[in-house]
């Protein structure tokens, strides 16, 4: 029984809380890797009762190192998501944090991800990154897998929970938005731009 259909609750601890985040992570160049970083930079900034640790998906073509990794998980290496999901079991997390995109998982649409979600014994939070609104027979399945597995998903926009909501039935509790956002860093040139705008 792998649990594939059960919702476990995240656990309220007294204790500090220790989740297992998963995904790309810079020197990488991709958007996944740049949030991911982020992410991993600002929760251990503002939630430091949070130990965060680092599961990298890294490419096969551009490997690169991790310094900061718990383990790296080579995309293209089946045994490289067992052995993480084992670790990740063996350190006892409270919760594990997938960032989902089908392209940066090996196997055919990134299906490889599938043996980690199974293996992991701690509840899930997924954070998708893309909702098709057209996915093809493998593409659903593999989501449809994951949302099984899934505690909480997290999506960028309120068209991807509708997505959710039409294509694969997931109930609007289940899914939290979390909008897409930009740095707020000053436009640099913005004294040029208010001058001409002050002589319109």
């Amino acid at each position: 029984d792998t649990g594939a259909d059960r919702h476990r609750s995240i656990p309220a601890t007294d204790h500090e809380a220790r989740v297992a985040l998963i995904g790309g992570f810079r020197p990488r160049k991709c958007g996944i890797a740049t949030f991911t970083t982020d992410l991993f930079e600002q929760l251990g900034h503002h939630n430091p009762e949070v130990r965060v640790d680092l599961h990298v998906i890294d490419s096969p073509n551009e490997p690169h190192d991790y310094p900061d990794a718990r383990s790296v998980i080579r995309a293209d290496r089946a045994e490289d998501y067992r052995v993480a999901a084992r670790r990740i079991n063996e350190d006892g997390v409270d919760a594990v944090w997938l960032q989902h995109e089908y392209g940066i998982f090996g196997g055919p649409e990134g299906e490889m991800v599938l043996d980690l979600v199974d293996r992991v014994a701690a509840p899930l939070i997924v954070t998708l990154h893309t909702v098709l609104a057209e996915p093809d027979e493998r593409q659903r399945a593999i989501l449809q897998h994951i949302l099984r597995r899934a505690s909480r998903v997290m999506v960028m926009s309120r068209h991807s929970q509708g997505l959710l909501a039409s294509l694969y039935g997931v109930p609007a509790e289940r899914v939290t938005v979390i909008a897409h956002g930009a740095p707020d860093r000053p436009f640099g040139r913005s004294g040029m731009f208010k001058s001409i705008a002050g002589h319109n």
